[in-house]
């Protein structure tokens, strides 16, 4: 009998749900990727790709006076393909990566070609990156 009024009083208390719990409610933003930032992001992927080919596949005989460059300039296309794909989901470490990969890119480009205008190519991704960023009023949808 005791049993069967303590379940009547569990039937009777309400429960509580989503709608009246208090607490900070999260706000779900909907992010939309425009075209142009698309188009920019599978192009910096694809960049990385070739260059990443380009360095380990052709370069070989070009840098064999300087070692280290095939190296580096091989790992630095794979982070910029990482940075495209943490760009693509919304990551903002993917963009100070992709804007470390442009810095040494150019860095390496400047000690090995003694060029300054290799510098202003190498550094230009990550100026349009950032136009078409604030162009697009996308920078509050990036974590």
């Amino acid at each position: 009998m005791a049993k069967k009024k303590h379940n009547q009083q569990k039937k009777s208390t309400p429960q509580k749900t989503a709608s009246s719990v208090k607490g900070p409610v999260k706000k779900t933003v909907h992010r939309e990727r425009g075209t142009l930032l698309s188009i920019l992001i599978v192009l910096i992927g694809l960049h990385g790709m070739l260059g990443a080919y380009i360095g380990y596949a052709t370069l070989k005989a070009e840098y064999a006076k300087v070692p280290w460059v095939i190296p580096v300039l091989t790992l630095v296309s794979v982070a910029a393909i990482v940075s495209a794909v943490a760009i693509w989901y919304w990551k903002q470490w993917g963009i100070y990566l992709y804007a470390i990969v442009c810095i040494a890119q150019a860095a390496v480009h400047l000690m090995v070609t003694g060029d300054l205008f290799i510098v202003f190519y190498d550094i230009l991704p990550v100026a349009i990156l950032a136009y078409v960023i604030n162009l697009q009023s996308k920078r509050k949808l990036f974590e």
